[in-house]
């Protein structure tokens, strides 16, 4: 079946323009498995939109994930940037808000989440 790690990344108030800069950001850290495809346009809901990323990436750890939505959140500093990862081999989920860089919450970990 294989070994599977799952991420979601939303990237609250952020008009669809910056997908762009969100690819370059991402080539230029040597992620190149992000492309347009796995990025939404800009989601509406009554509260609000989200950009979001979004999609099964192997090998790709929450760590190696968050160093990718930290500089996310230093280049989109007036923007809350959601990071969820599943990771099927350690059966386990890992989630934090990002803001300019910053937690904004503890960190949640896999124990807490586990299902």
């Amino acid at each position: 079946m294989g070994y599977y790690i799952s991420h979601m990344i939303g990237i609250g108030s952020l008009e669809s323009e910056n997908i762009e800069k969100i690819l370059d950001i991402a080539k230029g850290m040597g992620i190149e498995f992000i492309h347009r495809g796995c990025i939404s346009s800009e989601l509406e809901a009554n509260k609000g939109s989200q950009l979001v990323i979004a999609g099964t990436f192997n090998y790709w750890s929450y760590e190696n994930a968050s160093d990718f939505v930290i500089k996310l959140s230093e280049e989109f500093p007036d923007n809350s940037i959601m990071h969820m990862c599943w990771d099927m081999e350690a059966e386990g989920v890992n989630c934090q808000i990002w803001q300019d860089g910053k937690k904004a919450m503890k960190d949640v970990t896999m124990d807490e989440c586990r299902y």
